[in-house]
């Protein structure tokens, strides 16, 4: 709760706000839902936010084009497939396992 729930009603709480930097942290007057329209009436926020779901979906689709080509190729039995699978699954779990030791 501390470390994700208190940080997100901060942020909403924030994102209701009339702020300006020149203001102290609760100086703000109350504004409602105004600042969500001003953001998506704005034509840099929505070609950014376009531009990142296209990016997202284009990784996402070659990722999965990828991983399906792949995968036939691990399951051939070649001399040394044992090394290429162990190759290949050593940077994908070692992140996992430093996150849990």
């Amino acid at each position: 709760m501390v470390l994700f729930g208190i940080p997100l009603l901060f942020s909403a709480w924030l994102s209701l706000e009339a702020w300006s930097p020149d203001q102290t942290l609760f100086g703000g007057t109350f504004a409602g839902i105004a600042n969500c329209q001003d953001l998506l009436t704005d034509p840099e926020f929505t070609g950014g936010l376009t531009l990142a779901l296209e990016h997202t979906a284009a990784v996402v689709a070659a990722e999965l084009v990828a991983g399906l080509g792949i995968a036939p190729l691990l399951n051939i039995d070649l001399p040394y497939i044992g090394l290429f699978r162990t190759l290949l699954i050593v940077p994908m779990i070692t992140p996992v396992m430093a996150a849990f030791c």
